[in-house]
């Protein structure tokens, strides 16, 4: 008996029967479509800096840094008319006041207070904007119960937005760093200045512009040019 010719029995057993076929072909189509419906679910997702804003800053955020997914543009009744906050913001400004609530890596957060010259910042018509410290600019700090002395040299670019008097930044990137010199002691190790996402309230004025948040933080700013 030679072992490689098969028998007519296992021979018919091996040829699929139409049924199975169609079945087969079916729950392929409806896994797919499962399939799609979990990709197009998570490729809409959107975890920006951004969705902690509310109402107008909110929708001009959506516009300003779009999903990857393509979507209606918002309606015009749900933009503010004229964002006054922005158009007055518009230009070049050195702070002249600032009192501040930081988040210090390492350390938590610290209410800084301006007691050098301050920083020159610029906002730009697009909705972008850079602060620069320069090579030192100085804040007043408590620090673990100490007096301390925060220095801040390099820039921060940032986006933002505003609507209906209040604006903030969306998205940040920092090139700035700080060091703490406790009780007048010698400088700390430099470590990275963290971008501020403050959500401010503005008061627009001809050469100068109040900034103004929670907990007393407020900055004032005055027109370079």
């Amino acid at each position: 008996m030679s072992y490689d010719s098969r028998s007519p029995a296992l021979a018919g057993s091996e040829r699929a029967h139409p049924v199975a076929v169609v079945l087969v072909a079916i729950a392929g189509v409806v896994a797919a479509g499962v399939f799609g419906a979990v990709v197009v679910r998570f490729a809409g997702a959107d975890s920006r800096a951004a969705d902690r804003l509310t109402g107008p800053l909110q929708a001009q955020a959506a516009v300003a840094s779009p999903s990857p997914s393509p979507s209606p543009s918002p309606s015009p009744s749900s933009l503010p008319s004229s964002p006054a906050a922005g158009e007055c913001l518009a230009g070049v400004w050195r702070v002249a006041e600032q009192r501040e609530l930081v988040a210090l890596p390492g350390i938590g957060t610290v209410e800084v207070t301006l007691t050098s010259d301050g920083p020159e910042v610029t906002y730009q018509p697009t909705g972008t904007g850079l602060v620069d410290y320069g090579a030192a600019t100085a804040y007043a700090a408590t620090v673990d119960g100490r007096d301390a002395l925060i220095t801040v040299a390099g820039t921060v670019t940032f986006e933002f937005v505003s609507a209906d008097g209040r604006t903030a930044a969306t998205q940040a990137r920092s090139a700035a760093t700080f060091t703490i010199t406790r009780d007048g002691g010698e400088p700390g190790v430099p470590a990275e200045w963290p971008a501020s996402m403050t959500d401010w309230s503005v008061e627009c004025g001809a050469d100068e512009v109040t900034l103004s948040a929670a907990d007393a933080q407020t900055e004032r700013l005055v027109r370079v040019e």
